[in-house]
């Protein structure tokens, strides 16, 4: 099956229902593939049951023009907490992210308006026990979950498009896959020189191989109209970590 939604399809990678026993440790997968040319897509993958069990939902970004393999299998704790019959929903939204800026403030804060791009629904099925009395008690009287889970989920780069492929075949045999976006490590030494370019301090001002180096990872990764996000986001840090180590100071 496939769908779309602000630019970004999915498809059902296996061809059977995704159907989870408690038992059953195989991953199911599902791909998603990012169609606009200028747009990152953070998605989170999230499974629950109301009153049965909640799953803390899993962040990732989807780059431009790239696609990904998504795979879902229960740990094996989960596992063996379900020896009873029950259908957890499985759900897949998504948000475009317009600048790296957003994108780190969604992964810090982990609140992020999305829109629904897939659901699924996945079966837990053990017909000889029902679930204990006590805990059906208990979710009458707090009308919650009654705890949290963690799913398992795999994000797995998935194969170039025929469009990237072609891209990639200039590159050599060895390259697979092309890195469309700077990796958490190129991120974070971009905000960190700028926080230290930023400051008045004669301690932290650049050296000259710094400025080299934020210079090269500006060309290579941050559009033009992007940087000043990237600027602003940067200022906010170092009032962040000032506050911060003011209170731990207190």
């Amino acid at each position: 099956m496939a769908q779309e939604a602000l630019g970004i399809e999915y498809e059902q990678v296996e061809p059977h229902a995704l159907v989870f026993t408690p038992s059953d440790a195989a991953p199911q997968r599902v791909r998603l593939v990012n169609h606009t040319n200028d747009v990152h897509a953070l998605f989170k993958v999230q499974c629950s049951a109301p009153g049965k069990l909640r799953i803390r939902p899993a962040l990732a970004s989807l780059p431009p023009s790239t696609a990904i393999d998504v795979a879902i299998r229960l740990s094996s704790q989960v596992s063996r907490s379900l020896p009873w019959r029950l259908a957890l929903l499985f759900v897949l939204i998504s948000n475009a992210i317009m600048c790296m800026c957003e994108l780190q403030e969604s992964y810090e804060h982990h609140q992020v308006e999305c829109k629904l791009l897939v659901e699924m629904r996945l079966r837990c099925d053990d017909t000889e026990r029902d679930p204990p009395a006590q805990w059906a008690a208990a979710a009458q009287a707090e009308r919650k979950p009654l705890r949290s889970e963690t799913i398992t989920v795999r994000i797995m780069p998935g194969p170039p498009d025929e469009n990237q492929a072609s891209v990639d075949a200039t590159m050599g045999p060895a390259a697979s896959v092309v890195q469309a976006s700077p990796t958490i490590e190129q991120q974070t030494d971009i905000v960190r020189l700028l926080m230290k370019n930023q400051s008045d301090r004669v301690e932290n001002r650049l050296s000259a191989h710094e400025t080299r180096e934020l210079e090269r990872l500006r060309v290579q990764w941050i559009d033009e109209t992007q940087w000043r996000a990237w600027e602003v986001f940067a200022a906010r840090m170092r009032v962040l970590l000032r506050e911060q180590a003011r209170r731990q100071q207190a």
